[in-house]
C-alpha cells in the first residue's frame, strides 16, 4: 500500500474529505479520532495490511505519520518525520 492510499483509507475511516490528510497532522484534535476510531483503525490494518496493531502502540502515536511508520515495508512512499522519531533520537 502506498502512503497516499493509506491516508485515503484513514480519511474514509474518519469521514474526512479526500486529500485532507498529508501525514504530518496531529491525531489529537483530529475530527473523528477517538477510541472507536482506534478500534476501527486496528481492524483496517488487519484487513488491508495483514498486520496486528496493538491498542497501546496506536495510542502512543501522535501524528498520522506515526501510524503509517508502524508498518515498515507495508506502507511505501516518502516518510514524514514524526514526534516519535524525535523522541528516539533525543534519548540516544
Amino acid at each position: 500500500m502506498t502512503r497516499p492510499e493509506f491516508f485515503s483509507e484513514l480519511e474514509t475511516l474518519l469521514g474526512l474529505e479526500a486529500g485532507s490528510i498529508q501525514g504530518a497532522e496531529p491525531l489529537s484534535g483530529m475530527a473523528g479520532w477517538d477510541s472507536m476510531a482506534i478500534l476501527l483503525f486496528i481492524a483496517l490494518v488487519d484487513e488491508k495490511l495483514g498486520e496486528v496493531a496493538s491498542p497501546a502502540a496506536v495510542v502512543k502515536c501522535r501524528t498520522v505519520a506515526d501510524l503509517a511508520n508502524m508498518f515498515p515495508g507495508k506502507i511505501n512512499g516518502p516518510t514524514v518525520p514524526t514526534e516519535l522519531d524525535d523522541r528516539a533520537a533525543s534519548s540516544n
